[in-house]
């Protein structure tokens, strides 16, 4: 979903991508999405490693140039998109960034859900 051409969320999840710089991105959580704890465990998972996150209104016209986009999700975990209506971009299944970010996800699950117990 967006608002005049910014970012918001998809339904039941939110949406991170990677900008031309490498860089993670996400709308912070004053634009009006809702926080979901998938999301926090991802942002923060993420914080401490080679990948810097930024949260922010976010164009659509960034996904033109973005090697990845995905969705965050308690049931899904992180799902990548293939294409998004209305935009240029497309995966690029090369770019090895999305595969790392979900190794780091993962392992930021499973301590999540050890500490838990």
């Amino acid at each position: 979903m967006h608002r005049n051409n910014y970012l918001t969320e998809a339904g039941a999840s939110n949406v991170f991508y990677l900008n031309a710089e490498g860089i993670v991105r996400t709308s912070a959580l004053n634009e009006n999405i809702l926080p979901g704890i998938t999301r926090d465990i991802l942002i923060n998972a993420l914080a401490d490693g080679p990948f810097k996150v930024e949260e922010g209104k976010c164009n659509v016209g960034d996904f033109d140039s973005s090697p990845c986009i995905w969705l965050s999700s308690s049931t899904k975990g992180l799902l990548p998109l293939n294409k998004v209506i209305g935009t240029k971009y497309i995966y690029e299944e090369s770019n090895e960034s999305f595969e790392e970010i979900n190794k780091i996800f993962n392992a930021a699950v499973q301590s999540h859900l050890l500490a838990a117990i």
